[in-house]
């Protein structure tokens, strides 16, 4: 629930339950909450400190009555933000440009649903039809608090008054036009010109919104004339450097295009305006003629131009007229002495109405000068000696001022976005705001302008909290010393008070016995009043100056710990800054781990992917099997590998084929295997080429571990090559099967394995001559992988008998071309 301090600010109206039983602030949090991510959220500050109401409990009050349910995933998508929209096309390989719209429509075409889950854990919120007829009763209150003007006449609370004094059900045009109506009525007849301006600004925007055009341009002219008239809220303004218009030069240009208006036009309905407003007002610092010039230069947004014009008139009309006040320094008739005479109106003001008191009139010069004005406390500058200081709190920071001579002199200014370090400390009279080390000194106020600090920086507020007696003068320390001569000080005038009170009803008497005590004194007769000789007035000096001294110290021991906090919180950032850098390393090694695994279990499934449960029907030899799959049988040749011949018709049954036919036999028999057909789908056999899976593992690799098989054929599919040559370097390493015999295996190339029995030795034919050739030809046996190039190749290929005769098995295609690879 909301703090109980804040509840004697928050407006009685939020306290009351609608109809349906739900608070304004909790229609305004429903309306929030749609389109929002409840496990994300950060509720606004205002939901607890203007509406009064306790955001997170309400909004789960809110689900569980059934005026909110999740959203679908396609559903949330539009209340995503652009960049979590783009991470999720980036992610799946998709185009990252366009507008939100554009994302959200090719997520929607281009990703299955399923996918998107993986990345949208929780949706957001929607509105069920219960949630919509909230909307449809109360459908006042969202609009008036998005629309909430900053001269506090028309948002929630007004609306709701508004709507429950009506005799009819109003639109939120007419709630709006009505509020702003009451307040021009009253502004005119309080005379708060700064206001009334504002006010029909206010009211020029609503009738341009509505396109109502021509008013709304009257309406602009009006606020333009009375902003250059010099009334303010009690006052003329005597500086013509203080005479503004407001910044409506961009919508009258829009109105004068819309309207189509020449200079002629403008002017007569300027000089219309001008009559209607004129005779209603006490003074105009210009005339009609440099008023409408000023126009011209406003519109053209020439601020040299209408400066220059302003000051021009105002150095003609300085002169002396008849009652002896200068045309531009004119007061009120109810300021004005009894010689003045006040201008003729046809709504002439009583001459004995009081003028706006001094805050009313700092606050509308502040509203005036910051149109995001909140709200105005006393106080300003700490230490500083200026008067009459103010400060305004606004949505941009706090600016505070000396009001001097009806005049408000900034003494300085701190921008909320821009604290990095603040801290409060609430004493008795007064409460010390820190921000930046600047110090402000606010008299009243000072809770609520905690909580405007603490919505709009973004830094934590050190609150400096201290008990009741903590807080006045000489006791703030906690030193002893000070607190008993305080107590003293405080004692010595309480009793001078009782004294000074007392004396009043001392008789006649007492009086002459006293002036003869002091008679017989005869010098310094002021020393018997106190009856030891001292003089009360020196010791009042001595006092204060003690006292001063204290405060003096005091604020020596506050602006060492505002130093000391300065300091701890650069450290404090410092830290922070590295912890950041800590956490930022650690999420991208964290984002890098996540990348690789997401990678890897793509691969993964990209491996799976075009896979075929098949069956073990027969095992043809090592590298070739017969399987069941898709309801037929299929001859499957191993891909990458190769095993020792052991059905070949024309060669003989070769060392370690027989063992290979019986583990690949003893592997698949009876189980249930997979298929994944390699790129290139079939040999010239009609085989289909693949690797064969058995309990995620290819069979393929197994032989090769057992050394049963060696890489080959690399000239189709080469997906798993790195995992086979790892699993064939174990057996080349520890010297198993055919790579136990020299020279009978060799990784990579086609030509099958080497090996000859041992036979007695024939006698040597004689040696051709081997002219041009690297090798005999008739020597031992030679590889596509022994030769430079094909030259070399094709010339010993030839010398060797071929194409009719192959006995290096360097032609495998019969084409009449050895080691087609050298090519």
């Amino acid at each position: 629930m909301p703090h109980d301090d804040f509840r004697d600010e928050i407006d009685l109206i939020y306290m009351k339950p609608l109809e349906n039983g739900l608070l304004p602030g909790e229609v305004i949090l429903l309306d929030w909450l749609n389109g929002k991510n409840f496990m994300k959220a950060t509720f606004p500050l205002y939901f607890e400190y203007d509406y009064g109401i306790d955001a997170l409990r309400s909004a789960e009050n809110l689900i569980k009555e059934n005026y909110l349910e999740q959203a679908t995933i396609y559903e949330s998508l539009p209340h995503f933000k652009v960049a979590e929209l783009k991470e999720i096309l980036k992610h799946h390989n998709l185009k990252v440009s366009g507008k939100k719209a554009v994302l959200v429509d090719r997520i929607k075409e281009e990703i299955p649903l399923a996918d998107l889950q993986h990345h949208i854990v929780d949706t957001t919120l929607k509105l069920t039809s219960k949630g919509e007829d909230v909307f449809k009763k109360y459908y006042y209150i969202i609009p008036s608090h998005k629309s909430s003007s900053r001269d506090g006449i028309y948002y929630p609370a007004s609306a709701i008054r508004f709507v429950k004094q009506s005799n009819h059900t109003p639109s939120n045009s007419e709630i709006s036009w009505g509020l702003y109506t009451r307040a021009k009525s009253r502004y005119e007849r309080e005379r708060n010109f700064g206001l009334l301006t504002i006010v029909l600004i206010n009211m020029a925007n609503q009738l341009y919104n509505e396109e109502d055009y021509e008013h709304a341009h009257n309406y602009y002219l009006h606020a333009f004339i009375l902003s250059t008239s010099g009334l303010h809220n009690g006052f003329i303004i005597e500086d013509p450097e203080n005479i503004s218009p407001m910044p409506t030069s961009k919508r009258l240009n829009q109105l004068i295009e819309i309207l189509k208006l020449n200079s002629n036009d403008l002017k007569w309905i300027f000089n219309k305006s001008w009559v209607e407003l004129k005779n209603t007002l006490p003074h105009h610092a210009l005339d009609a003629e440099t008023c409408f010039n000023c126009l011209l230069a406003h519109i053209e947004e020439d601020e040299d131009k209408f400066r220059s014009l302003v000051k021009n008139f105002f150095n003609i009309q300085t002169q002396i007229n008849e009652t002896g006040v200068s045309t531009n320094e004119q007061v009120y008739p109810d300021i004005a002495d009894e010689k003045s005479t006040p201008q003729t109106s046809n709504q002439p003001y009583e001459q004995n109405e009081k003028a706006l008191p001094k805050k009313e009139l700092v606050k509308n010069l502040l509203m005036s000068m910051h149109s995001d004005f909140i709200y105005m406390v006393e106080g300003g500058l700490y230490k500083s000696n200026e008067p009459n200081q103010y400060s305004a709190i606004t949505q941009t920071g706090i600016f505070a001022y000396s009001y001097q001579k009806g005049k408000l002199i900034e003494l300085e200014q701190t921008h909320w976005k821009k604290i990095t370090r603040a801290s409060i400390d609430f004493r008795a009279m007064s409460t010390l705001l820190a921000l930046n080390g600047k110090v402000y000194k606010i008299i009243n106020n000072s809770k609520k302008v905690l909580r405007t600090a603490e919505e709009k920086c973004n830094t934590n507020i050190e609150k400096q909290e201290r008990k009741w007696h903590q807080k006045i003068v000489g006791f703030r320390t906690g030193k002893a010393w000070k607190m008993v001569t305080a107590i003293l000080i405080y004692i010595f005038l309480v009793g001078t008070s009782v004294d000074a009170l007392t004396e009043e009803n001392d008789n006649l008497t007492d009086v002459a016995n006293t002036e003869d005590v002091m008679a017989e004194t005869d010098t310094e007769p002021k020393n018997s009043s106190n009856g030891d000789g001292a003089d009360p007035n020196k010791k009042d000096e001595e006092e204060l100056k003690a006292a001063e001294e204290e405060e003096a110290e005091e604020q020596k021991e506050q602006e060492e710990k505002y130093k000391k906090e300065a300091e701890e919180q650069a450290q404090a950032e410092k830290e922070r800054k590295e912890k950041e850098a800590e956490e930022k390393a650690q999420a991208e090694k964290e984002k890098a781990e996540q990348e690789a695994k997401e990678k890897a279990e793509a691969e993964a499934a990209e491996k799976k992917k075009n896979e075929t449960n098949a069956t073990l029907t027969r095992v043809i030899d090592g590298d070739t099997i017969e399987v069941s799959m898709d309801g037929k049988t299929e001859d499957v040749r191993l891909l990458l590998i190769d095993t020792p011949e052991t059905v070949h018709p024309s060669e003989p049954v070769q060392p370690y084929g027989p063992e290979a036919t019986q583990f690949v036999k003893d592997t698949l028999s009876g189980e249930e295997v997979r298929v994944k057909v390699g790129s290139e789908e079939r040999d010239n056999y009609g085989r289909l080429l693949a690797y064969v899976f058995i309990d995620g593992e290819t069979i393929q690799e197994k032989l090769l571990e057992k050394g049963l098989a060696r890489t080959a054929y690399l000239y189709n599919d080469l997906t798993m090559l790195d995992e086979f040559h790892a699993a064939q370097q174990k057996a080349i390493d520890s010297g198993k099967g055919v790579w136990s015999i020299d020279g009978y295996a060799h990784k990579d190339h086609d030509h099958g394995y080497h090996f000859e029995e041992e036979h007695e030795p024939e006698p040597e034919p004689e040696e051709p001559s081997n002219d041009g050739l690297l090798y005999d030809p008739f020597g031992p046996d030679r590889d596509c992988g022994d030769f430079p190039d094909h030259a070399s190749a094709q010339a010993f290929f030839e010398a060797a008998g071929g194409p009719a005769n192959d006995p290096h098995d360097l032609n495998r295609d019969t084409d009449g071309i050895a080691c087609d690879s050298l090519q």
